[in-house]
């Protein structure tokens, strides 16, 4: 496996679906590639404080958003899950199996 980019480390840090059948093989990449483990890590400092710089918006909407967040599912349904915010049903990262 060559390098891996941003966006696929980013989903795969975000735990979402479209990579869940490369999880194992991204993950045994990062322990081999300085590179893509710094490029990983800068991703996860970014959402640590993204989260930080959240965690004093209200719990979401009827439609599942939370306020003054830009329109993104995932950076949603990653301040969802890091702020404890119960999900709902129409997580669109990471639909409900069934």
């Amino acid at each position: 496996m060559g390098h891996i980019d941003e966006h696929t480390l980013e989903l795969f840090f975000l735990e979402a679906s479209e990579v869940a059948e490369q999880h194992d093989a991204i993950a045994s990449h990062l322990r081999r590639c300085p590179s893509c483990s710094a490029l990983s890590a800068e991703i996860a400092e970014f959402y640590e404080l993204t989260a930080i710089h959240y965690s004093d918006r209200p719990a979401p909407d009827e439609a599942g958003k939370i306020s003054g967040l830009p329109d993104d599912p995932y950076l949603q349904a990653f301040l969802k899950k890091v702020l404890v915010i119960p999900s709902d049903t129409s997580d669109p990262v990471n639909p409900p199996s069934g």
